[in-house]
């Protein structure tokens, strides 16, 4: 069912009907017991979606089929996303909001030394997640040993029964995937930080620039008052 948006805080801004999507990437988006959306950014969304005074479903897809949809679709939200040269023209961007560093994950007895990107396209897989931000950043480098699942719970699974070398994670949420996941963080090390990138919400290129431009003034808000650091202390425990 389309979650329905009217952004009215005010006359200055526009009214639209939006779409809201994100996926299960703890500790930003996940589904809690109860199967209701929850996390960093879910928090940071209800927020502005209240100051905008709107009540609508967040809906929580596979990334494949929200990021497909915030390309082809108009006035359609996903979250969190990764901004990047390659995707740079295809959304407008509500943001930063924090920042990811992509890493290359290992199970941590494994002897596997990786010094740089050349090392790691030597391996004879990695684990990836479909159409992530990392996923077509190494794509884009000629990987060819990129090893594909729609969620990251599944690489972790496979690292840890050594079916695949190392997988590809971040610092902020592999804590959290791995718990969820009935593993310690520390069964698994890094091998190799590669990059760090800036988070963001994403609105679909084909709605109006405006619609953006009222979600981040409410970022913008949030962010002076404080709200953040609040939102993240909230979740310090995941």
């Amino acid at each position: 069912m389309v979650a329905v948006l009217l952004l009215h805080g005010g006359s200055a801004e526009p009214r639209a009907r939006l779409t809201i999507y994100t996926e299960v990437d703890p500790p930003y988006n996940y589904v809690d017991s109860a199967g209701r959306p929850e996390g960093i950014f879910v928090d940071l969304v209800r927020e502005i979606q209240r100051r905008c005074g709107n009540e609508a479903a967040i809906q929580v897809v596979p990334w494949s089929r929200g990021y497909r949809a915030v390309q082809e679709e108009t006035n359609v939200i996903l979250f969190s996303m990764a901004r990047t040269p390659e995707r740079e023209h295809l959304v407008h961007w509500i943001g930063p909001v924090l920042e990811n560093r992509w890493i290359l994950f290992a199970r941590s007895d494994s002897p596997l030394a990786i010094r740089n990107l050349d090392d790691a396209r030597r391996l004879p897989a990695i684990g990836s997640v479909r159409d992530f931000a990392w996923d077509q950043y190494l794509e884009g480098l000629g990987f060819t040993n990129l090893e594909r699942v729609s969620e990251n719970s599944l690489n972790l699974h496979k690292v840890a029964n050594g079916r695949i070398p190392a997988f590809v994670g971040a610092d902020l949420t592999l804590p959290s995937v791995a718990v969820r996941c009935g593993y310690r963080p520390s069964n698994f090390k890094p091998v190799l930080v590669f990059r760090a990138i800036p988070l963001y919400i994403a609105l679909s290129g084909k709605s109006r620039p405006e619609l953006a431009e009222a979600w981040n003034r409410h970022l913008a808000a949030i962010k002076g008052e404080g709200l953040l650091e609040r939102i993240l202390a909230r979740h310090a425990g995941d």
